[in-house]
């Protein structure tokens, strides 16, 4: 059964099951992590859509029939369609477009994208109209020689006017941009023109320019990109915690690809001319996946540690330490010194300061600095005084309201939760 399946797959087939499998799990990812949030659902339905674009990839490169493939055209069009109007929608959320015009394109779009897809669906005739089987294996639309207006006006309208003008306002927005969102940018840009990149490549074949689509693997890996960013800089404020299952995940999608690659490279090229029996090949490429797997998953273990964590440490461990030692320590500049050491050692901070409230004073005064020059009990600024925060800085209410980490490159994230004059004020 397997192997059946394997000889039936051509790359483009191979490559739209990768886009399933890479959109699908990314959309639960995303739900999974903040559901409620609706720049979390727009980019999940987004992916959805790419996916139902590799589901019926799958179908019109693997059916031998016209008339199945039209069917899967069909189907290919929800997510073609929608897949550009639903990436302004994400950008205008994710974005915060406030211009009345640029809602009134979203509104124009959506409409738009229903019109096609009515006619998609009505009068197919009119849009995909028929199919030409390339390469022996894909069925692309014949829209362009039967000169259909809808299918070349869906075409021009979506995938070049809405989306170079989406890229426009990206583009400008980055430029404006700093710290962690401009970096989280960058990778959201670089991951879209990899991704776009994909369907671009296709259509390629449907005005008669009959190169091989391998761009469609790049659909495929435009989630990867993105999950990098959501791990590295908090992408759409997800916090992840997933170094193991992001190991066995990478491992296991390198190895499964491989392993299929392998399959039918060797069953289509070298079955016939060696004589060499299919299930041999499955054995060998089971055979030599089992033996990569380990040496893989700690190699991608290393990297995963010394890309995202500086330091890999054992809570608690390091936490009985804390215990066992401070249950020895009476002394106050000790205690201190061996906190912040501490914390400045595991976590691998460039520098620490300790504060201890002064209520009588109003203020939070600093008693202990570690930096690379190393530490010191009561810091002093330039002018030979205390360092101290008022309690009423902006700082200070900030701590209070969040209870959690602050990270100085997101306060622009925060400014309708603590207001504008708590982060420029910290800024």
């Amino acid at each position: 059964m397997l192997m059946q399946l394997l000889t039936h797959i051509n790359f483009f087939a191979f490559s739209s099951i990768l886009i399933v499998v890479t959109t699908v799990s990314m959309a639960i990812f995303i739900l999974g992590k903040a559901r409620y949030n609706k720049i979390n659902q727009i980019w999940a339905s987004f992916c959805i859509l790419v996916s139902i674009w590799g589901i019926s990839g799958y179908g019109f490169s693997t059916v031998s029939a016209k008339d199945d493939a039209l069917y899967w055209w069909k189907v290919a069009n929800i997510g073609a369609i929608f897949i550009p109007v639903v990436y302004y929608h994400f950008l205008y959320v994710f974005l915060d477009f406030k211009k009345t015009y640029l809602k009134h394109i979203l509104y124009l779009s959506y409409f738009l994208g229903f019109v096609f897809l009515g006619i998609n669906f009505i009068f197919p005739e009119n849009f995909v109209g028929d199919v030409r089987l390339v390469f022996n294996h894909i069925y692309v639309p014949d829209s362009f020689n039967l000169k259909n207006p809808a299918y070349l006006l869906f075409y021009v309208g979506f995938y070049w006017v809405l989306l170079l003008f989406s890229f426009s306002m990206l583009i400008a927005y980055f430029m404006d941009s700093k710290g962690v969102v401009r970096n989280q940018l960058k990778y959201f840009i670089v991951g879209s023109v990899i991704g776009w990149l994909g369907p671009h490549g296709f259509f390629l074949l449907v005005f008669n320019i009959n190169v091989y689509p391998f761009s469609n693997f790049l659909i495929a890996i435009y989630p990867i990109i993105f999950t990098y960013a959501i791990i590295r800089y908090r992408l759409w404020d997800i916090q992840v915690v997933i170094r193991k299952s992001m190991i066995y995940s990478l491992s296991a999608g390198i190895l499964t690809s491989l392993f299929v690659v392998i399959v039918i490279t060797m069953t289509k090229y070298f079955s016939d001319m060696a004589g060499v029996r299919s299930y041999t090949i499955l054995a060998g490429a089971s055979l030599l996946i089992a033996v990569l797997f380990n040496p893989l998953r700690n190699r991608i273990q290393r990297l995963v540690d010394k890309r995202f964590y500086k330091r890999s440490y054992d809570y608690y461990s390091t936490i009985q330490q804390v215990s066992s030692t401070l249950a020895t320590m009476f002394n106050r500049n000790s205690i201190l010194k061996f906190i912040g050491n501490l914390i400045y050692e595991v976590l691998g901070l460039e520098g620490v300061y300790m504060l201890a409230a002064v209520p009588a004073e109003g203020i939070y005064e600093a008693v202990y600095q570690i930096n690379k020059d190393g530490g010191r009990i009561d810091p002093l600024t330039e002018d030979g005084k205390r360092m101290n925060i008022d309690e009423k800085s902006g700082a200070i209410k900030l701590f209070a309201r969040s209870r959690d980490i602050i990270v100085k490159d997101e306060l622009p994230l925060l400014e309708e939760k603590v207001g504008r004059d708590v982060a420029e004020e910290i800024w």
